[in-house]
């Protein structure tokens, strides 16, 4: 079940105990950045629950087209049974009003060893398996870190320019800090 939480204690709880370990420091959203944007309605915190049990958390920003996933997570003890699978699913579930979900994974090509680049593998293999579709044609730097942005559809019938797919990715970005632009850079590739 997805909740949304709006308990501050709760999402700095998770913020210590949970993000620090699940992303680094460089992939990171301060805390006060997070915390403001929370408040201020910009960007929602969700968590997965089964059997009242809470298993992990996700943080997303609606448009008028697409919700857009800065951080999903699933609890380390939690991992490998599913749980990621029905997470995702409920997310569409979810945001059924939308057309699509774009989030970003690392770039497999670009990791550091075989550790690294095994991890990022799992991971743009799991968001395969559930539906989304990496959109090669983008090259999307944030922070220094090479990523892909990566889409699965809500609506079948949507249908996007890679242009726009830059724009909602840009905007999320600019809801929450406006200088965080200045770290991004996108180009298409044809």
């Amino acid at each position: 079940m997805i909740l949304k939480e709006f308990n501050f204690k709760t999402i700095k709880q998770i913020y210590k105990q949970r993000m620090k370990s699940d992303f680094p420091a460089s992939e990171r959203m301060p805390y006060f950045i997070l915390k403001n944007s929370l408040k201020n309605g910009k960007i929602t915190f969700l968590l997965f629950s089964e059997d009242d049990i809470i298993k992990g958390y996700a943080i997303c920003k609606e448009s008028n087209n697409i919700v857009f996933i800065y951080y999903f997570a699933v609890f380390e003890e939690y991992r490998k049974n599913g749980i990621g699978s029905k997470f995702i699913e409920e997310l569409a579930e979810f945001y059924e009003d939308k057309k699509a979900i774009i989030c970003e994974v690392e770039s497999i090509e670009t990791a550091k060893n075989d550790s690294e680049k095994n991890i990022r593998k799992r991971r743009v293999d799991f968001y395969k398996r559930l539906g989304f579709k990496i959109v090669d044609e983008i090259k999307y730097i944030a922070y220094g870190v090479d990523y892909k942005i990566i889409i699965k559809k809500i609506d079948e019938t949507f249908s996007f320019e890679l242009q726009d797919i830059i724009n909602e990715v840009l905007n999320c970005y600019k809801s929450i800090n406006k200088r965080s632009i200045r770290h991004i850079k996108t180009e298409i590739i044809i």
